[in-house]
């Protein structure tokens, strides 16, 4: 496995004195596999994504990263945060290079031949304004893969886009992420975008969150995220899981 949660658990103070926001989560990710992270809102995801990240320590328990404990951000690990955040007065060329930049990474060839693979090349030049939505997305992605990092954190990368675009983009992105052999973890509140994307599913509870439980969805694998929607068994583990989240809102 490369990423290994061990018994997380993270207390915060608040103005109401203490918030048990995660208890005691365990999961494993293995190496290639596209996880999604759902359960009620407030329950702790993007959290246990920052924990990952090593952006956010926890109160107990351990990550372990490629065998590693994480105690900080690792160059191993790719965050891809809500909104896409490309610096608007930055070129394409030049948002997609930040990260090699930032790292004083003279060789750009990376970031040149993720443009020129997935169809962003003759774009180089414009900014953000002129490109779509899901274009932009496409060039939020191809800026975390530049630095090539072996696992992909994705913190409801879709959530502001409307409904048609949202089914092409997510699609899109996991065919990219597929092609390019990343570990990814995506926390989404959307169960159909999860099960049309995933090889499992972690199923939180509420807060504070704990695993529920873990639906594997190799019955789907080789299946396209439409070809998933179009399943009858799409409908059986959407069913499934709604019922798990429904005991706890």
């Amino acid at each position: 496995m490369i990423v290994s949660a061990r018994s997380v658990s993270l207390t915060y103070q608040s103005a109401d004195g203490e918030v048990e926001a995660l208890k005691e989560v365990s999961f494993d990710i293995n190496e290639g596999e596209f996880i999604s992270l759902v359960g009620p809102s407030g329950c702790g995801k993007s959290t246990l994504l920052s924990i990952i990240a090593g952006l956010e320590r926890p109160t107990s328990g351990t990550v372990y990263v490629d065998g590693e404990a994480v105690t900080g951000p690792s160059e191993k690990i790719g965050f891809m945060p809500q909104k896409d955040q490309l610096f608007p007065w930055r070129t394409i060329w030049g948002n997609v290079t930040l990260g090699p930049e930032l790292r004083k990474q003279k060789d750009a060839s990376l970031a040149e031949s993720l443009l020129e693979r997935y169809g962003l090349s003759d774009f180089k030049k414009k900014t953000p304004s002129q490109l779509s939505g899901g274009m932009r997305q496409r060039c939020a992605l191809i800026r975390t893969l530049a630095t090539d990092p072996k696992i992909l954190l994705l913190d409801e990368p879709f959530s502001a886009l409307d409904y048609q675009t949202r089914l092409s983009v997510s699609a899109d992105i996991h065919g990219i992420i597929c092609n390019e052999k990343k570990t990814a973890l995506l926390v989404t509140h959307d169960i159909s975008e999860a099960v049309s994307l995933s090889d499992r599913i972690v199923v939180l509870s509420k807060r504070p969150g704990q695993v529920k439980d873990i639906y594997d969805l190799t019955d789907l694998k080789g299946l396209s995220p439409m070809e998933r929607r179009s399943d009858g068994r799409f409908k059986e583990f959407f069913n499934e899981i709604w019922k798990e989240l429904d005991i706890n809102v």
